[in-house]
C-alpha cells in the first residue's frame, strides 16, 4: 500500500537523519580540518570552506541513497521512500534539484537569523527548529508534499508491504 507520509514519520525520520548526519559531517570533516591544520577558532575563510565542504559532502549521501533505492537509513524503519510523480526511481538531474531545494527546510531560519540577529543559542535553535516547521505544510498540501519535493517534481511515499511480505 502506498501512501503519504504522517508527519510523525516524517519528524522521526528527520531527527534519525539529523543524528546520522552529525556522524557523516564529522567523519568528513575532521579529516579536512587535519589534512590543512585548521584549529579553533576558524577565520571566517576557513568556516566558508568548511561549509562548502559539507554542502557537497551532504549532497553525495543524499543524492547518492536516494539513487540506489530511493531512501537513506533513516527512511527505512518508516517505510519511506523518494520517488517521481509516477512512482519509480526518479532521475540524478531530480535528485540532485530535490538536494538543492530541500535547503528551503531553513527558509525560516535564515529570514529570522538575518532579521533579528540572535545570539548563538537562538541561532542554532532556530536552525533546529526550522526544518520541522517547514514539515507543518504537508498537512494541508493536498498529495501531503513539501515545497522541495514539489519544485524538483519528486515526492514522498510512505510504502507498506502487503501482510507477510517485508517492505522492500
Amino acid at each position: 500500500t502506498i501512501t503519504a507520509p504522517s508527519l510523525y514519520a516524517r519528524f522521526a525520520a528527520m531527527t534519525y537523519e539529523s543524528v546520522l548526519l552529525f556522524a557523516v559531517l564529522f567523519i568528513a570533516g575532521y579529516p579536512l580540518l587535519a589534512l590543512l591544520r585548521w584549529q579553533h577558532p576558524l577565520s571566517e575563510g576557513q568556516r566558508a570552506v568548511l561549509f562548502g565542504f559539507w554542502v557537497l559532502v551532504l549532497g553525495v549521501y543524499f543524492v547518492w541513497q536516494w539513487r540506489h533505492g530511493g531512501r537513506t537509513q533513516p527512511l527505512k524503519p518508516w517505510d519511506l521512500r523518494v520517488t517521481d510523480p509516477a512512482g519509480g526511481a526518479p532521475s540524478l538531474a531530480r535528485l540532485i534539484l530535490r538536494y538543492a531545494a530541500g535547503w528551503t527546510l531553513f527558509a525560516p531560519a535564515a529570514l529570522y537569523i538575518a532579521l533579528a540577529r540572535p545570539d548563538g543559542g537562538l541561532t542554532l535553535l532556530a536552525l533546529a527548529a526550522s526544518p520541522y516547521l517547514m514539515q507543518l505544510p504537508a498537512l494541508v498540501d493536498p498529495q501531503r508534499q513539501l515545497l522541495h519535493d514539489r519544485l524538483a517534481g519528486t515526492r514522498l511515499i510512505r510504502e507498506l508491504a502487503p501482510a507477510g511480505r517485508p517492505a522492500r
